[in-house]
């Protein structure tokens, strides 16, 4: 897979958008050549490049991007779609990114086989809608959401292994400070959505990492992330106070605190029928 980085200007994508193999798919009627500089120029857009191709992520409204992505002829296959899969993860880790949406046009297959290969969700089609060289074609709209990608098959692998990372280092820390580690079962949710937080506070977006965090712990069942101070990042994680390093991607445990009992399961209030039963 050839490196990637953010391009700010228009050198690269406009070399490959108009490599012969790129152009003859993305130009429509009356184009002969394509400028992409007023894009890269708006910083609200990101141009994500590698020598062969790479991915427009065209600002929409507040984290939501349209995604074009071309490759030269070279780099297409398994190549392209491995480098997209990194380009997306970029995307969803180190920007405001929480919905992707592309458009495939039914006369490109090489883009069809693309946005399935990066888990796109089919969401409509209009027939007609885009003005191709040989004449207009159908058009397919596709999404691919936070929660898409991060339990797509392609990604949950490496944002698990970062999670149990997570969690091993924590429960050595509290074997230092003498209290037991972490008694909760195996829970591959859990590593992974503790994998995309600890990814998230690395790539300098502590915000989302724990919005999003929050948002799923509340809704699984887990305790909440607590901002104790952003400069030093220090972080109530419930049941240790820890320290980030984001530079040097790591943490230390300052307090550990001992383990809350679970919370009892309540059943539900017996009805005024059930009691008038009994």
């Amino acid at each position: 897979m050839l490196p990637f980085k953010r391009d700010f200007n228009a050198t690269r994508i406009n070399r490959v958008c108009n490599d012969p193999s790129v152009l003859q798919d993305i130009i429509i009627a009356g184009q002969e050549t394509l400028d992409l500089a007023p894009v890269v120029a708006d910083l609200r857009n990101i141009v994500l490049m590698c020598d062969e191709g790479g991915i427009i992520a065209h600002w929409r409204e507040p984290g939501v991007y349209e995604i074009h992505t071309q490759f030269t002829e070279r780099y297409r296959g398994v190549s392209a779609v491995r480098t997209t899969r990194e380009m997306i993860s970029w995307l969803f880790l180190h920007s405001p990114a929480m919905e992707l949406q592309t458009k495939v046009p039914d006369c490109n297959q090489g883009a069809q086989g693309l946005v399935k290969a990066i888990s796109g969700r089919f969401e409509f089609e209009r027939a007609g809608a885009w003005p191709g060289p040989q004449g207009p074609c159908g058009v397919a709209y596709y999404t691919l959401r936070w929660s898409d990608w991060l339990y797509s098959p392609w990604a949950m692998g490496g944002l698990a292994a970062r999670g149990e990372w997570f969690h091993q280092r924590l429960d050595n820390a509290k074997r230092a400070f003498l209290a037991p580690p972490d008694a909760h079962a195996p829970d591959p949710s859990h590593d992974v959505n503790v994998g995309a937080t600890i990814e998230l506070i690395f790539a300098q977006q502590v915000d989302k990492a724990l919005t999003l965090y929050n948002r799923w712990a509340r809704f699984a069942g887990y305790a909440e992330v607590r901002l104790i101070s952003a400069s030093p990042l220090i972080l109530d994680i419930q049941d240790a106070i820890v320290l980030v390093d984001i530079k040097g991607e790591d943490f230390e445990v300052l307090q550990v605190r001992p383990q809350l009992p679970a919370t009892p399961v309540v059943a539900p209030a017996a009805s005024l029928q059930d009691a008038e039963a009994a």
